[in-house]
C-alpha cells in the first residue's frame, strides 16, 4: 500500500498545470499526503461509527490521515477543500450530506436491485442502483460542487466500493485502493514538447485550445500566437478572451504592447476584465493606475466591482 500511495501522490501532483499553484500545505510538504493516523485514532473512529473500515482504506489512513487530494485530483488554489477527510471527520452519508442521500435514493428507477452492476478490479462502472448509498461513509466532499467520494459497503466481502460522485451520477470502483491504482494508470495527458510544431499548426487551423498546451510546455511561440488571436477582429469574443487568459498565465512583459492595444479597443466588459488581469500579471508599471480607472469609470458594473476587489486584495485574478 505504501508504494501505491506514494505513486498516487506523485501522479496527482504531476497532473496539475504549472500555472495553477497547489494549496499551501501541499506546496510546503511536497506531497498531498498528511501525517499518518495513529492506530487509536482509527479505532476510535471505528467505534464511533460502529464498524470496521475496509482494509485498503484503513491501511491508507495509517499512512496518511486523509489527503490534500481526492478523486478530483490534487487540491489547488483554484480548487481547494475537496481532499480525503481526516478520519475524525468521516461520517455516514445520511448525517453528513442528507441531500445527497435523498437525491439519489428517492427516485424508484434508481433503486431497483436489478440495476445493480458490480465494478471489476481496474474497471469502474457507472452506478445504476443507489440504495446502498444509505449505508455509505462520506470521505471527501467539495464545498461548492456535487463531487463526493463515498465508501459503500459490500455485504459479500471485507472491501467496500468507492463511489466517486460527479455532476451526472457516480462511478463505482472495486475498492478504495482500486481508485488509487486507476488514477496512477491513467495515460499522461500533459502536452509534450516534441509535439510543439503540431500544436502550432493546430492553432493556425483554429484549434485554439492548443495555445494553453504551448504555454504549458513554455514554447516561446505561445505568446506571439495568443497576441495574434487576441487582436484578430474576425474572431469571436469568447475565442479572443481565451487568448487573453493564456497571456495572463504567461505573465510576460513582452506582451504588454499587444495587451494594451487590445484593452484600448475592447468593447465588451468580460474581455476588458481578462485583458486587464493579463496586463497586471505582466508587471506593467501602469497596471495599478489602469485598475483604479476601471474601478471608477468602466461602463460595465462587473468590471468595476472586480477591479475594486482586486485592488483591495479580496479576489483572485480571473
Amino acid at each position: 500500500m505504501r508504494a501505491i500511495v506514494n505513486q498516487w501522490d506523485a501522479r496527482v501532483r504531476r497532473d496539475v498545470s504549472r500555472f495553477v499553484p497547489l494549496v499551501e500545505d501541499t506546496a510546503t510538504r511536497g506531497s498531498v499526503l498528511r501525517d499518518p493516523a495513529a492506530e487509536w485514532e482509527v479505532a476510535s473512529a471505528e467505534q464511533r461509527l460502529g464498524l470496521r473500515f475496509p482494509p485498503s482504506y484503513r491501511a491508507f489512513l495509517l499512512l496518511s490521515n486523509g489527503a490534500r487530494a481526492s478523486s478530483l485530483g490534487a487540491e489547488t488554489v483554484n480548487n481547494p477543500e475537496h481532499g480525503f477527510l481526516p478520519v475524525g471527520q468521516v461520517r455516514p452519508v445520511v448525517d453528513a450530506d442528507p441531500f445527497l442521500a435523498e437525491l439519489w435514493t428517492t427516485p424508484p428507477e434508481l433503486n431497483d436491485p436489478a440495476r445493480r452492476r458490480a465494478p471489476a478490479e481496474g474497471r469502474p462502472v457507472e452506478v445504476a442502483y443507489f440504495k446502498p448509498l444509505l449505508d455509505g461513509l462520506l470521505i471527501a466532499q467539495h464545498p461548492f460542487a456535487p463531487f463526493r467520494d463515498v465508501l459503500v459497503p459490500d455485504s459479500t466481502r471485507n472491501e467496500w466500493e468507492l463511489w466517486a460522485f460527479h455532476k451526472e451520477g457516480a462511478s463505482a470502483y472495486d475498492s478504495f485502493v482500486d481508485l488509487l491504482r486507476e488514477e496512477i494508470g491513467q495515460p499522461d495527458r500533459r502536452p509534450k514538447a516534441e509535439l510543439a510544431d503540431g500544436y502550432v499548426a493546430d492553432v493556425r487551423a483554429g484549434q485554439l485550445h492548443r495555445l494553453d498546451d504551448l504555454a504549458e510546455i513554455d514554447d516561446p511561440r505561445a505568446g506571439d500566437l495568443a497576441c495574434e488571436v487576441l487582436n484578430d477582429k474576425t474572431l469571436d469574443e469568447f475565442t479572443r478572451r481565451s487568448a487573453a487568459s493564456t497571456l495572463g498565465r504567461l505573465a510576460d512583459p513582452r506582451h504588454r504592447p499587444c495587451l494594451r492595444k487590445a484593452y484600448a479597443e475592447a468593447t465588451i466588459g468580460p474581455s476588458r476584465l481578462l485583458i486587464l488581469a493579463a496586463i497586471d500579471a505582466s508587471g506593467d508599471p501602469d497596471a495599478e493606475a489602469m485598475l483604479r480607472a476601471a474601478a471608477a469609470d468602466d461602463p460595465d458594473d462587473q468590471v468595476r466591482k472586480w477591479a475594486d476587489r482586486w485592488l483591495a486584495g479580496r479576489c483572485p485574478r480571473p
